[in-house]
């Protein structure tokens, strides 16, 4: 009889945030800011656990901090921004342009 694995609860919590650090990491690291690992874990640790604060939130406030903004956030005529976005829908339809039929998509984006 085989056993069957279990999985503490502090482990499962544990997972999510190695998870949620990765993401956050890659994030930033795609965007060229080089920020320390232990750094990234140091914040998250204090905004989750010192703070109270809900891991989404702690995760686009350590966005924010290192250079990653919401489209909420943003204000008009800024430039050269990155944002983090969802695609939150897509209506796509033929057209004919010139001539020619193509197909042409709008997309509404959302903070993710």
């Amino acid at each position: 009889m085989k056993k069957k694995a279990v999985i503490s609860e502090f482990e499962l919590a544990k997972n999510k945030i190695v998870q949620n650090l990765l993401c956050i990491s890659r994030i930033l690291n795609g965007l060229s800011n080089d920020v320390d690992e232990d750094l990234l874990l140091e914040d998250f640790h204090t905004l989750v656990n010192r703070f109270h604060v809900p891991v989404e939130e702690a995760k686009y406030s350590i966005i924010k901090k290192y250079g990653v903004r919401r489209l909420a956030d943003l204000r008009a005529r800024e430039q050269e921004v990155s944002v983090i976005v969802r695609v939150s829908s897509v209506k796509t339809w033929q057209a004919s342009i010139n001539g020619r039929q193509a197909i042409v998509s709008y997309r509404m984006l959302t903070d993710e």
